[in-house]
């Protein structure tokens, strides 16, 4: 799933120096920043998992899911993804 961010990572640095020009000129606060990385991140990793063929599945499981998807079986990795933005 790391690649998905590493992947990303010319989208991710943009939309941060976008932000922090943003933020300078008084059209965005940290926090949207944090909240648009943040989501950003989310969805290239949910990506990550739908596109991720590789390593294969062993024959026995590729039997019991019906299909050679390392990680999607259930989908609930997939939903579960999500973020949260602390303050400290």
């Amino acid at each position: 799933m790391r690649d998905g961010i590493d992947m990303g990572m010319s989208k991710i640095q943009e939309t941060v120096e976008d932000g922090l020009s943003a933020i300078f000129n008084g059209r965005m606060t940290a926090r949207e920043l944090y909240e648009e990385v943040g989501l950003l991140i989310k969805q290239r990793i949910k990506d990550e998992i739908v596109l991720k063929t590789l390593p294969h599945n062993a024959p026995l499981t590729i039997e019991n899911k019906g299909k050679d998807d390392p990680l999607v079986d259930t989908g609930a990795l997939h939903s579960s993804i999500d973020f949260k933005v602390v303050e400290i």
